[in-house]
């Protein structure tokens, strides 16, 4: 099948069979935004536009992968930033949060604590958090990390760059607790195991949902459990927090607690392309004609940067027939730029 990407922007067809006749077409097509002080969005010039993605590959320490998947349902938010505390200003404890539509996910960010008792027998507690100006937003600061057992280590499957996991009580004092925290699981004993609070997955963790059937409470040593559970979130690029399910996004998306203003808030471009303004696949398999709004799959929001990169795909399925004519034409309708819509 011919491709003919009439957009400016980076694009690429997938195809693949799922029977000896019938065939699968994936579109990507990925839009790299700058947010103005007004919150609109503008598309970037065409050497800063991040390309598609063909094969998994590492930025800031998280894993990328390819931007075509048909086995991905949902939609990914990758947010890169640090927690910044308030102009001026130094915190102990701040909260974090990404909002759009449905969407509403947010952390506790606490200052470095240790645990400490003042008498053997006391029970540990963990110290007043020192005070910051930002803290960075990557799983190591979540809570995991290895754990002393026996002279061994023992990585908390969950989050192994992590930090608070703690299995002997000899080395409590050494370990210092995590920086990131879920509001309605905060750490209070030193043998608390809580899902980790991370925004984007962690490499090499098995990061499930923090309840419901596909957590590890649920699943416990149910190993036809795990395993669908895994299957489930490996197709997918954000943790499980971060997976937006189709239908829950809005016009604008929110961010808390990233800058010092406190707020951050720029236009979305709607999940669903429409005809008259958006990427549309228009596909030709012999005499049959037929057209595809794209719809949002992944954000990566660049927070210090200002920028906001869009993963657009559409799926389509077709009969092959050796002698048709097969093409697929990407067109973008309309204005490339967002508004916030006040």
């Amino acid at each position: 099948m011919k491709f003919d990407n009439q957009t400016p922007f980076p694009a690429a067809l997938e195809l693949g069979s799922t029977s000896d006749i019938e065939q699968l077409g994936l579109l990507s097509c990925r839009v790299s935004y700058a947010w103005d002080e007004d919150g609109g969005l503008s598309p970037l010039p065409a050497a800063e536009m991040w390309p598609i993605t063909r094969a998994p590959q590492i930025f800031e320490g998280t894993l990328l992968l390819p931007d075509s998947d048909f086995r991905r349902q949902d939609i990914d938010i990758l947010v890169f930033g640090d927690a910044v505390a308030p102009t001026g200003k130094r915190a102990r404890e701040m909260r974090v949060g990404v909002a759009s539509g449905r969407f509403v996910r947010q952390y506790d960010v606490v200052g470095d604590r240790q645990w400490q008792r003042l008498r053997d027998d006391e029970p540990w507690q963990a110290s007043t958090p020192q005070p910051f100006e930002s803290v960075e937003l990557a799983e190591c600061r979540a809570f995991g990390g290895k754990a002393s057992l026996d002279g061994r280590q023992l990585p908390f499957l969950m989050n192994p760059a992590g930090q608070g996991f703690v299995v002997e009580e000899t080395s409590i004092a050494a370990t210092p607790l995590p920086n990131l925290e879920r509001m309605d699981r905060r750490i209070e004993k030193w043998d608390d195991r809580p899902v980790p609070a991370c925004l984007q997955k962690p490499q090499g963790g098995l990061l499930l949902d923090t309840s419901g059937p596909g957590s590890w409470e649920e699943i416990g040593d149910d190993g036809m459990k795990l395993t669908g559970a895994m299957m489930r979130h490996s197709f997918q690029q954000a943790p499980p927090d971060f997976v937006c399910p189709r239908g829950g996004l809005g016009g604008d998306m929110l961010l808390k607690g990233f800058d010092e203003s406190g707020l951050i808030r720029f236009a979305l471009p709607p999940e669903v392309a429409k005809h008259e303004r958006g990427a549309s696949a228009f596909v030709e398999v012999g005499a049959l004609r037929s057209s595809f709004a794209l719809r949002i799959a992944s954000l990566i929001v660049l927070v210090p940067d200002r920028r906001l990169i869009v993963g657009y795909t559409a799926a389509f399925r077709y009969m092959m027939q050796p002698r048709d004519v097969r093409r697929t034409i990407l067109r973008w309708s309309g204005d490339t730029h967002f508004t916030l819509e006040r």
